[in-house]
């Protein structure tokens, strides 16, 4: 058997539909140490892999391989700025 549905009340109705986005740096959301080593090591795995797959093309395939190796070297980048974030700040208690 289906429980009825209630309608809500005017305190759980959104104002304007949307989310009131964060105010300030601290109300962002984090992003932990495993997380960080995770995003850089697959940047870093598709930086790496575009650079062999560049190695292994014909010397004829020129705007092919500069391609792969422009995409490398922005995976590599994301890589290390992924690594270099800044962690958020603990929580604080108050």
């Amino acid at each position: 058997m289906s429980r009825p549905v209630l309608p809500m009340s005017a305190e759980d109705k959104p104002t304007n539909g949307s989310p009131t986005p964060p105010t300030s740096p601290s109300q962002l959301p984090g992003d932990c140490l495993p997380c960080k080593v995770v995003g850089c090591a697959g940047f870093g795995g598709l930086g790496l892999y575009s650079y062999y797959q560049a190695s292994q093309l014909p010397k004829n395939l020129v705007a092919r391989r500069l391609g792969l190796v422009a995409m490398g070297t922005g995976f590599v980048g994301a890589a290390i700025y992924r690594l270099t974030m800044p962690l958020p700040p603990p929580p604080s208690d108050s």
